[in-house]
């Protein structure tokens, strides 16, 4: 598990809805909002300047480094053209765990 003051790499692979194969995102549609332990919300990646700021490795595959700055579960959600795109969960320890 990663430990407080580390980053964590957050991966999605988008997918067209009507095939089920791996698509990018429309250049200004991609946004990454991540909420640590207290609920606090942090956009990432947003609009134009999400393309450049998130790695693109792949046909539908980016991802972006976040620093856990505070222990317990985060939770982040992917979005394109404003609808929910993926989610997931990473937990943060502290040093002495």
């Amino acid at each position: 598990m990663p430990i407080r003051g580390t980053t964590v790499t957050i991966t999605t692979l988008l997918k067209n809805p009507a095939t089920g194969l791996p698509e990018d995102a429309p250049t200004e549609t991609l946004e990454l909002i991540v909420w640590d332990p207290t609920g606090g919300e942090e956009v990432y990646i947003k609009g134009e300047a999400a393309l450049e700021e998130a790695a693109h490795y792949g046909t539908g595959q980016y991802r972006y480094e976040v620093v856990g700055t505070i222990t317990g579960l985060w939770n982040y959600r992917w979005y394109v053209n404003g609808e929910a795109a993926d989610e997931g969960t990473f937990p943060i320890t502290s040093a002495d765990h």
